[in-house]
C-alpha cells in the first residue's frame, strides 16, 4: 500500500544520547493504529553520534534527523524539531513516556476540532513506589488518570501536541516560550487560542524514585519555571514572589489533598507517600526561591542529564520491568495505589 504524500503527525524526540534509548518508545509508537502516518523526527548532536538503526523506522512513514550541533537545554532541540516536521500536528514525546495504542488517533481526532494544543491523559507506568506518586502528584497532578476531558488552561509538558503552523508563526520567540511549555500555553491562551485534555489518548511516564535524582529534579523544575516566569518582573515582584516560595508546599499541597480525595486514593497513598510528596514540594519550592530571586542562572544546562535515559533513576525492579528485553504491558485501567498488610 503506497504511503501519503505528507505525514499527518510528527514525533519530535531529543536524542541526547544516541539512538538507543529512543528504540523502546519506537516500539509503543509502532503499535500506534496508523504508524505509516506518523513522521519521527529525531534531533541529536549529529548523525554519527546518533547511531541510527534505520530498520527500527521502517514502520513509519518516514523520518528526518536534525543535527544541533550542542545539547545543553531541552528547548532548542525541540524547536529545531518543530521547524524541520513535516505533518500539520507536531507531537513532543520523551524516551520515558510510553504512549498507549490509540494515542495517536486520538490526538488527530481532537485536533479536527478548533484546538491550538492537546494534550494526553498521563499515566503512572511505576505505582509501586511512593516517590514516584509523589512525582506523579507533583508534575503531572493536573492530567492524572481517570482524566475528564475538554478544554484545559494547560497541557502535560514535554507530552503534548500542537498545530505546527500556530508554532513556527511565533519565529525566533519560540525558543524563549518553549523553556516552560506552560509559559507556551499561556501564551497560546493569550492570543484567544483553546486548549484541550484528551483522555482517549493515554502516556504511561516513568517517574524518579532513587533519592537524591527525585529531589534535583524536583528543584531544577521550580528553578526554571520561576525564572521563566519572573524574568519580566520587577525587582519588588520578584522578591514578593521568592519570599513566598516557602509557603509554596502548603498551597500545593492542599490541591493535591484535593485530587487524592476525588480519585478515591487517601487511604492508599497517606502516610505511605506523604514523605516523599513534602520533600519533592520543599524542593521545588526551594528552586522557586532561586528563580525569582536569581534568575534561570545554570537550570536550563543541569536538567539536560536528568530528562534522558530514566532507566539509571529508578529502581532495580522498575527497571528490568519497563527497560528490560521485553516491552511492557500497561494494564488499561489507571494505576492506583498498591494494598498493603
Amino acid at each position: 500500500m503506497a504511503r501519503a504524500s505528507e505525514p499527518e503527525l510528527s514525533v519530535v524526540l531529543v536524542a541526547a544520547f544516541g539512538f538507543e534509548p529512543m528504540r523502546r518508545l519506537l516500539g509503543y509508537l509502532g503499535e500506534q493504529d496508523d504508524p505509516a502516518a506518523i513522521e519521527i523526527v529525531l534531533v541529536a548532536r549529529s548523525r554519527a553520534e546518533l547511531g541510527l538503526d534505520e530498520r527500527a523506522l521502517e514502520p513509519f512513514w518516514g523520518y528526518r534527523v536534525v543535527e544541533v550541533g550542542t545539547i545543553d537545554s531541552l528547548h532548542r532541540p525541540r524547536v529545531a524539531g518543530v521547524r524541520a516536521a513535516r505533518a500539520p500536528i507536531v507531537a513532543l514525546s520523551e524516551d520515558h513516556c510510553f504512549p498507549a495504542p490509540g494515542w495517536a488517533r486520538a490526538l488527530l481526532r481532537a485536533h479536527r476540532g478548533a484546538w491550538a494544543a492537546v494534550g494526553p491523559a498521563i499515566g503512572l507506568a511505576n505505582p509501586q513506589s511512593p516517590r514516584a506518586w509523589a512525582n506523579y502528584l507533583i508534575q503531572y497532578g493536573a492530567w492524572t488518570q481517570p482524566a475528564t476531558g475538554g478544554e484545559i488552561d494547560d497541557l502535560p509538558g514535554h507530552n503534548s501536541s500542537y498545530k505546527r503552523e500556530l508554532l513556527v508563526a511565533y519565529g525566533e520567540q519560540l525558543e524563549r516560550l518553549m523553556i516552560a511549555d506552560t509559559m507556551l500555553h499561556w501564551e497560546l491562551r493569550r492570543r484567544g487560542h483553546r486548549l484541550r485534555l484528551e483522555p482517549e489518548a493515554v502516556s504511561h511516564h516513568v517517574f524518579m524514585t532513587r533519592l537524591r535524582p527525585f529531589l534535583v529534579e524536583n528543584f531544577y523544575i521550580g528553578w526554571q519555571f520561576a525564572g521563566i516566569r519572573g524574568r519580566d518582573f520587577s525587582l519588588a515582584r520578584r522578591l514578593a514572589y521568592g519570599l513566598g516560595a516557602p509557603l509554596l508546599p502548603l498551597v500545593r499541597g492542599r490541591r493535591i489533598a484535593r485530587l487524592v480525595r476525588a480519585r478515591g486514593w487517601t487511604r492508599g497513598l497517606v502516610p505511605w507517600a506523604l514523605p516523599a510528596l513534602a520533600l519533592g514540594l520543599a524542593a521545588s519550592a526551594a528552586g522557586e526561591l532561586l528563580g525569582y530571586l536569581f534568575g534561570l542562572g545554570p537550570s536550563m544546562s543541569r536538567t539536560v542529564d536528568l530528562d534522558f535515559r530514566r532507566d539509571r533513576f529508578v529502581g532495580a525492579a522498575d527497571r528490568e520491568r519497563l527497560f528490560g528485553a521485553e516491552r511492557f504491558r500497561f494494564a488499561g485501567a489507571p494505576a492506583r495505589p498498591p494494598r498493603r498488610s
